[in-house]
């Protein structure tokens, strides 16, 4: 599966899992659940979310050898206030994303 083949995928995935959580098919309930409640099966069992100030897709990044995975980030001893995975990228104060605003 290519990038473009698993963005589909988990996008499709996620409508589906929002729609069955919060028992609608109403946008403006599925959008809110998934900018603000929603943590969804990724891959593997790893949890992605959408961080809701720029509406991008939090995922753990692996770090793999051919054969095994050695470690996956956020990396222990890395914390954050909110979310772990958002020590991977700009924070809602630094990030130069006006989406929001």
């Amino acid at each position: 599966m290519e990038g473009a083949d698993w963005a589909a995928w988990i996008a499709v995935k996620m409508m589906a899992q929002a729609t069955l959580r919060t028992r609608s098919v109403d946008f403006d309930k599925q959008r809110k659940f998934m900018l603000e409640e929603g943590s969804f099966d990724g891959d593997k069992g790893l949890a992605v979310s959408v961080r809701p100030w720029d509406h991008q897709l939090r995922q753990s990044v692996l770090l793999a050898a051919p054969y095994s995975v050695v470690a996956r980030a956020p990396v222990e001893g890395f914390l954050h206030k909110t979310n772990e995975l958002d020590t991977l990228g700009d924070d809602e104060p630094e990030t130069p994303c006006r989406l929001n605003k």
